[in-house]
């Protein structure tokens, strides 16, 4: 079995639209990577959907990012500091754990 990659970064908002489905009415946005579309965001206003996505978008840009910069601070921080180093390994083990699953 091949490992799965995610689409390329970065992701950005792309289009909002209303969407009625009976009998409810919501507003979703379209992201993208490059011209595919990779989710999309949904909420009860134009304003709260474009916020949802915008969220995502960012969290996902950084993810990478945040996650090597956790490590750096871990080994820098090392074992002094538990109620620092702790929470952080706690978060890259999360993470380790994630990855192993996808």
């Amino acid at each position: 079995m091949s490992e799965a990659k995610h689409t390329a970064l970065p992701w950005r908002v792309d289009l909002v639209y209303e969407t009625h489905n009976h009998p409810t009415r919501y507003w979703e946005v379209s992201i993208r990577s490059g011209e595919e579309i990779v989710a999309y965001a949904a909420g009860a206003t134009q304003e709260e959907a474009e916020a949802n996505a915008a969220l995502i978008v960012r969290a996902v840009n950084c993810h990478d990012e945040l996650v090597r910069s956790l490590g750096l601070a871990r080994a820098f921080i090392g074992e002094d500091e538990p109620h620092i180093s702790k929470p952080i390994a706690a978060a890259l083990a999360r993470w380790q754990g994630a990855e192993e699953k996808s």
